[in-house]
């Protein structure tokens, strides 16, 4: 028999499967260069036991020099050897965890709102907008490292709080902690903060089950040093904190900007973090998807929608409202809190990738406020003779809403002006019931009687507008982000390997802009370079990026050459890093467009043979060889 709540978990999982993998292979558009170096070492280390670099087994993969964690790409083993090195056995990792997430998500609702009477319609609701929401179904179809940690995480929170109960699935709580913390970065420095402010909130009853399960802990224990004690090397050595001495305020560029002034220096560098920690929850950071990533963003939309904003802050009212009768209330907002503060230690942030820690708890809340304001609202009284029904008035607010969903759907109106519209309608609802009470019984369209109240309207209007929404993001994201932001993914080099592949035997050596990113990953990928030969290529040059921390960029290795093509001299020759030169026979170049128009070339020398261009159908590369060749 079909219950509400079962049609309810058959929608949600009918949307996650299609959200999360239709043309999952093809958009985004490709694989972008942090996937491709997931993908490659993966292989490499199927193929020889050794990381690109030679590395045996390492627990850091020195890839671009930044040191990625060893999670995702050990994950990745057995997707490689079943599906090969391709886009689907690279993400398939990271789309998994996104459909989890989804589960885990519910059940952990379930378990924090333990002690709510709306528990099953916080658990629903927050489901469903891990489901819809722009920041999780984003993250969800590429293979991101913020991802996968994120269920890892997510899941070890629900197993710690089912411990609560039976302290046995603390052991499996410590498995996915631990494994987080090897998949991420970010998640490095809130685990820790997440497990105090736990074991301060529930402490009563985490002493209780201590006593009284003395192995389950010792278990647990055991498990956590297993993922802890790798740590202790990298601590000692300094290689846990190259990813922050490169992006962090205890960067070198941080550092300098302010000079060595002792405590001053901390002051400035404190309050560069607390002011990063209130931007994550700004508009410019959530809603207009003005981010550090920003190019992997579509413009029009931020992280989540508008009208979720507006019942996150309702959310937090509420909970500080009940901060004293519920307990969950201190473990929502301290995770929020702990949540964003590695985020916070980066120059580029508020960052959509490193707030990930934010997830689903944020969504929770969104949730929690959605069903308060609804609750508080059908607290309102409405005596039986202001149950009398305008139908037209009834009628035309369903038009309109339709109206605004039909404009929303064909890009008429954004989803900017789609919150004053949202605002208003709200405000005419509020008004009515309080002053005039026509709007009940809404769903009393055939002669139909019941007993309606306000809140149920609010909850109905904010399903409604949230899908409409959802629908608008999903046809913008599979019909015009692949063609309009192709670049942000480095597509034109995806195109630059399948060209070099097909004419690899015709010419001694290809030139290629590094315009766009570090191709030599791409290279190695897109040809399925064999990682034995690739690590004893005589050739093989790397150097160390000045202007970045440990940042390794690689010119050339084979007959490959990854240069800023800013001027070839009058001789046709090449100067690279470490003062040798090439001659320009038999090469060909691939150049952007917008360094043909700025480098120091001679034309007239040169044949243009082809072009890249990206999904839009605008040039990207422009393929050129000497005229003589």
């Amino acid at each position: 028999m079909f219950t509400k709540k079962n049609i309810s978990f058959i929608i949600i999982t009918a949307l996650v499967l299609v959200s999360r993998t239709y043309h999952v292979s093809s958009n985004p558009p490709s694989l972008n260069w942090d996937e491709v170096s997931h993908g490659y070492n993966a292989y490499s280390i199927l193929q020889t036991g050794n990381d690109e670099w030679g590395q045996k087994l390492p627990l850091l993969f020195k890839a671009f020099g930044e040191n990625k964690l060893p999670g995702y790409i050990y994950l990745l083993l057995p997707f490689i050897h079943t599906l090969g090195l391709t886009s689907l056995a690279v993400r398939l990792p990271s789309i998994i965890a996104g459909i989890l997430l989804v589960l885990f998500t519910y059940l952990l609702a379930k378990e924090i709102f333990i002690g709510s009477r709306f528990r099953n319609y916080i658990s629903l609701l927050s489901a469903g907008l891990v489901v819809l929401e722009p920041w999780t179904m984003f993250i969800s179809r590429a293979a991101f490292e913020a991802n996968l940690a994120l269920f890892f995480h997510t899941a070890g929170a629900y197993f710690l709080l089912r411990g609560l109960k039976v302290t046995n699935n603390w052991i499996i709580s410590a498995m996915f902690f631990g494994l987080s913390i090897w998949t991420y970065n970010s998640e490095r420095g809130f685990i820790p903060l997440f497990l105090i402010l736990f074991f301060y909130i529930y402490r009563k009853k985490v002493l209780k089950k201590a006593i009284e399960n003395k192995i389950s802990v010792t278990c647990t224990i055991l498990v956590g040093l297993i993922f802890f004690l790798p740590l202790i090397p990298e601590i000692n050595s300094g290689e846990m904190f190259v990813r922050l001495k490169q992006q962090g305020h205890l960067g070198a560029e941080s550092v300098e900007s302010i000079g060595d002034y002792g405590f001053l220096q901390y002051a400035y560098i404190g309050g560069a973090v607390i002011k990063k920690m209130f931007q994550h929850f700004s508009v410019g950071f959530l809603l207009t998807g003005i981010v550090a990533q920003n190019h992997l963003v579509f413009p029009v939309y931020g992280l989540i929608y508008y009208l979720d904003y507006i019942f996150l802050y309702f959310g937090l009212f509420y909970l500080f409202m009940h901060y004293k009768s519920k307990q969950y209330s201190w473990l929502i907002i301290g995770w929020i809190i702990l949540a964003v503060i590695p985020s916070s230690l980066t120059n580029d942030s508020p960052h959509m990738m490193r707030a990930t820690t934010m997830l689903p708890i944020l969504l929770m809340t969104v949730a929690y406020g959605v069903v308060e304001v609804s609750h508080q609202l059908n607290l309102i009284k409405i005596s039986s003779s202001q149950k009398k029904v305008s139908t037209g008035i009834i009628k035309y607010t369903i038009y309109y809403f339709l109206f605004v969903i039909a404009m929303v759907a064909s890009h008429v109106v954004t989803p900017r002006q789609m919150l004053f519209i949202t605002a208003f309608l709200l405000a005419t609802v509020v008004y009515l019931s309080r002053n005039s009470s026509k709007l009940v019984n809404i769903i009393n369209l055939h002669g139909l009687t019941s007993n309606f109240k306000t809140g149920y309207l609010v909850g109905f209007l904010y399903l409604a507008i949230t899908t409409s929404l959802s629908a608008s993001y999903m046809y913008t994201y599979f019909m015009i982000y692949p063609k309009c932001c192709s670049q942000n993914w480095q597509y034109p080099y995806k195109q630059v390997a399948d060209y070099v592949k097909q004419n690899y035997d015709s010419y001694d050596k290809f030139i290629i802009s590094t315009e766009y990113g570090s191709p030599h990953e791409f290279i190695l990928f897109y040809l399925g370079w064999d990682p034995e030969k690739y690590q004893n290529n005589k050739d093989l040059f790397a150097y160390k990026d000045k202007d970045q921390i440990g940042w390794l960029t690689i010119e050339r290795f084979d007959k490959f050459y990854f240069l800023e093509i800013s001027g070839i001299p009058k001789k046709e020759k090449l100067k690279l890093h470490d003062g040798s030169q090439i001659d320009m026979e038999n090469s060909l170049v691939f150049v952007s467009i917008s360094e043909r128009s700025r480098a120091n070339i001679d034309w007239k020398k040169w044949k243009l043979v082809d072009n890249i261009r990206l999904k839009s159908g605008e040039i990207a590369f422009e393929i050129y060889k000497l005229r003589s060749q």
